[in-house]
């Protein structure tokens, strides 16, 4: 538990990463097609970029207890995953957002039964992964089936 500030860090950085090879400004995501469309119930875009924010910064709090590869392996996986689901939810590609959603949930739900499994501690303190998951889920499900076959998303 000693490192956590300088696994947040570290995190950071490969958020900021994730982000350039996107090709798109590391430091802002540009919303302003979303801004369009009505929320779905217990969304606010506000609210989505300060629980980003703070899974960002909660990310060390986990990765204190890894201790294999492929736990860091999966984590960087799951966490391009989400990065990537930025872009596509900017861009208003919800089909693509749901796919995303939906794999890293896969990852986030397997990870957490191999580890609990085992009695790791990493179990607990990564449901925020899987919650995270789950509400992009329910996002990208809700903005597909309501504005996918709408022709005022490419406008």
């Amino acid at each position: 538990m000693e490192n956590v500030f300088l696994y947040s860090v570290v995190n950071f950085h490969i958020t900021l990463m994730y982000r350039m090879v996107q090709g798109t400004s590391p430091f802002k995501i540009r919303l302003d097609r979303i801004k369009r469309y009505d929320p779905p119930f217990g969304m606010s875009l506000r609210c989505l970029k300060i629980l980003f924010g703070m899974l960002l910064l909660y990310i060390g709090v986990p990765l204190t207890f890894v201790k294999n590869n492929y736990t860091i392996a999966s984590y960087l996986l799951y966490w391009f995953l989400t990065i990537w689901w930025w872009r596509y939810f900017s861009l208003c590609s919800f089909k693509k957002c749901v796919y995303m959603s939906s794999v890293s949930t896969c990852i986030c739900l397997i990870g957490l039964s191999l580890l609990f499994h085992h009695n790791n501690p990493f179990v607990y303190f990564s449901m925020p992964y899987l919650w995270w998951s789950v509400y992009t889920l329910y996002i990208s499900i809700w903005y597909d089936r309501s504005y996918a076959n709408t022709s005022f998303i490419l406008s």
